[in-house]
C-alpha cells in the first residue's frame, strides 16, 4: 500500500510538472518573441541550425525587379541577411519594416545585404502584384522568389526563417519566427567580426 501511494505521489508531482511547464511555454511563447526560436533550435525543430559553422548552401533565385538570376555566392564579401517570408505569415509581417530599416541603415552600406526570399505566396506568381504590395508597405529591399526547392535546400519549415551569413559565406546564425532588432543586430556584429 505504502509503495502505490508513493507511486501516486510521483504521479500526481509528475503530472503537476509537466502541466506547469506547458502553462509556462504558452505564456512565454505570447510574451517572448525570442522564446519560441531558442526552443525550436534547442528541440531540434529548426534544420536550418545545421547549417550554422558551415558555407550556406549557394542557391540561384530571380530578383524581383531586375528579372535577373542572381546566386548567393554574387554577394560574397558582404555580410548576408537571408530572410525567408510570405505576404500570408503575420510574423513576417511583422518582420518586414525591420528589414527595410536595416536595408536602409547607413552604417551597414557596403557591409551588408539584406535578401529576403519570397516563398510560397499567391502573390509571387504574379510579380506585378508583389511588386505593387511591397510598393504600398515602402518596402524597398531586394526580393529573390524562391520556391519549394529552396525551402528543401535550406530545410526550412517555419516563416520567418533568418540566417545571417557572414562575408566569407559561412552561416553564423539561423532561427525561426519573429527576430528582434537588437539580436538581429548584434548577430550582424558577430558577422561583421568573422570577416575580418
Amino acid at each position: 500500500m505504502k509503495t502505490q501511494t508513493v507511486l501516486k505521489k510521483a504521479l500526481l508531482a509528475s503530472m503537476f510538472t509537466m502541466l506547469l511547464l506547458v502553462v509556462g511555454g504558452v505564456f512565454l511563447t505570447k510574451t517572448d518573441p525570442t522564446f519560441k526560436p531558442r526552443l525550436y533550435n534547442f528541440l531540434g525543430l529548426n534544420p536550418t541550425v545545421r547549417y550554422v559553422g558551415k558555407p550556406a548552401p549557394n542557391v540561384e533565385m530571380v530578383e524581383l525587379l531586375s528579372g535577373k538570376k542572381k546566386q548567393l555566392k554574387d554577394y560574397r564579401g558582404k555580410v548576408v541577411l537571408l530572410d525567408f517570408w510570405a505576404s500570408w505569415c503575420p510574423d513576417c509581417l511583422r518582420q518586414l519594416p525591420m528589414m527595410q530599416k536595416l536595408h536602409k541603415d547607413p552604417s551597414y552600406k557596403g557591409k551588408v545585404q539584406i535578401l529576403t526570399v519570397n516563398i510560397k505566396d499567391p502573390a509571387a506568381r504574379n510579380p506585378t502584384a508583389l511588386k505593387a504590395w511591397l510598393a504600398r508597405r515602402k518596402l524597398t529591399f531586394p526580393v529573390l522568389l524562391g520556391g519549394m526547392d529552396v525551402l528543401k535546400v535550406y530545410k526550412v519549415r517555419f516563416l520567418p526563417t533568418l540566417l545571417v551569413i557572414d562575408a566569407k559565406g559561412k552561416v553564423i546564425h539561423s532561427s525561426p519566427e519573429f527576430h528582434r532588432e537588437q539580436d538581429v543586430r548584434s548577430w550582424i556584429q558577430k558577422a561583421l567580426q568573422n570577416g575580418r
